[in-house]
């Protein structure tokens, strides 16, 4: 089973990602489910899902932090806007992460578009 999660990712962050300047993404919790894939939430004032990234096995940093090396980096073709993601799909940004899976309709839309 493909893992997918959601992460909430400032825009700054996105840009260093888009321009190959940053290769990690480092986190301080791990999840259970380990992904193959990640969706980025882009923070305000951008407010939006608008990348996806491959990610390679996840590396231990030191003991409370995390690294995603990012394989590859999308940036989707239509961005959709939190005020879409909230009314459509009851999406709200996570403060961590989520699991795309719980979020079906959003899951299934995403696969439609890719």
């Amino acid at each position: 089973m493909n893992i997918e999660l959601i992460y909430s990712l400032k825009p700054v962050y996105a840009n260093l990602i888009l321009n190959q300047e940053k290769k990690y993404e480092y986190r301080n919790i791990k999840p259970k489910n380990l992904p193959k894939r990640i969706w980025f939430y882009i923070s305000s004032p951008e407010k939006s899902l608008k990348y996806l990234a491959d990610v390679g096995e996840i590396i231990q940093t030191t003991e409370n932090e995390f690294a995603y090396p990012i394989l590859h980096f999308y940036k989707l073709k239509e961005p959709i806007t939190l005020k879409d993601l909230k009314s459509k799909f009851g999406f709200s940004a996570p403060q961590s992460f989520a699991y795309l899976d719980r979020y079906e309709e959003l899951q299934n839309y995403l696969l439609m578009k890719l």
